[in-house]
C-alpha cells in the first residue's frame, strides 16, 4: 500500500497511511483493480500448435514438458546457427582488411625492388638522370591491369614528372619499353584486361620473395 493510496479517503490529519479506513480503503481500491484486470490472451504453442493460457508475457510454448525442451533445443540450435554466421563474416572482414594491408606493404616493397633494378637506369619515359625523385612506374595501370600489378616487365623506373604530372608519360614510355623488353612482350602487357584478385598468401609470397631481391642487388653493389 502506497501513502498516495491511504490519503485518497483518510480526514486524520496524523495519518501516515496505516490507519483502518487507509488500510481498508487501499484493499478496496486493489480488489477493484484486479477485477478489471483481463485474463491474458490464449497463444498458440510453436511446436504442437495447441491453444494454451500463457502464464507469461513471452511464453512460446505450452506447459508440456515435450514442447518446452523440444523449443528450447531449437532455439539453442539457432542461436549457435547465428554465432557461427557472425564469426564467418567477422573472419571475412578480417582477412579482406588483411589483404589490403597486404597489398599495399607488397606495393611499396616491389616499387623499392624495380627503383633498386634500374637505379642505373635512366627514366623509362623522358630518359632524364637528373637526381630528382623516381617513381616505380607501371605501363599498364595497376587499378585497371590488377594481374600486372607485380609483373616486373611492367613496371619501371621513371621520373616524378612524367609519372605523375604526365599520367606515365606513354607514348615514349612504350617506345623505350620495346627496346628493353621486346615487341612480343610489350603485346602480351597490352592484351585486354584480366582481373586479379590478389589473396593473401600471395601477398605474402611477393613480400618475402621482394625483400630478398632487394637484398641480392643491395649486396651486389
Amino acid at each position: 500500500m502506497t501513502k498516495k493510496e491511504s490519503r485518497w479517503n483518510c480526514t486524520e490529519k496524523s495519518c501516515v497511511g496505516f490507519c483502518m479506513t487507509c488500510v481498508n480503503s487501499a484493499e478496496a481500491l486493489r480488489e477493484r483493480k484486479m477485477l478489471k484486470t483481463k485474463p491474458p490472451k490464449q497463444k498458440t504453442c510453436k511446436i504442437c500448435k495447441v491453444k494454451f493460457t500463457p502464464t507469461r508475457e513471452l511464453q512460446p510454448t505450452c506447459t508440456e514438458v515435450e514442447c518446452m525442451t523440444t523449443y528450447a533445443d531449437k532455439h539453442l540450435k539457432n542461436k549457435a546457427i547465428e554465432k557461427k554466421k557472425v564469426a564467418r563474416k567477422e573472419l571475412r572482414e578480417f582477412k579482406a582488411k588483411d589483404a589490403k594491408v597486404l597489398k599495399e606493404l607488397a606495393q611499396k616493397i616491389f616499387n623499392m625492388y624495380i627503383r633498386e633494378r634500374d637505379a642505373k637506369l635512366p627514366c623509362i619515359s623522358c630518359g632524364t638522370t637528373n637526381n630528382i625523385q623516381y617513381h616505380a612506374s607501371h605501363f599498364k595501370p595497376a587499378g585497371g591491369y590488377s594481374y600486372l600489378r607485380f609483373d616486373e616487365n611492367n613496371v619501371h623506373k621513371a621520373c616524378v614528372r612524367c609519372n605523375s604530372h604526365l599520367a606515365g608519360n606513354l607514348v615514349p614510355y612504350r617506345v623505350a619499353l620495346i627496346e628493353k623488353i621486346g615487341i612480343k612482350e610489350v603485346e602480351r602487357l597490352e592484351k585486354p584486361n584480366q582481373l586479379k584478385r590478389w589473396e593473401a598468401d600471395e601477398l605474402q609470397e611477393i613480400i618475402t620473395t621482394y625483400r630478398a631481391k632487394i637484398k641480392e642487388l643491395l649486396n651486389a653493389n
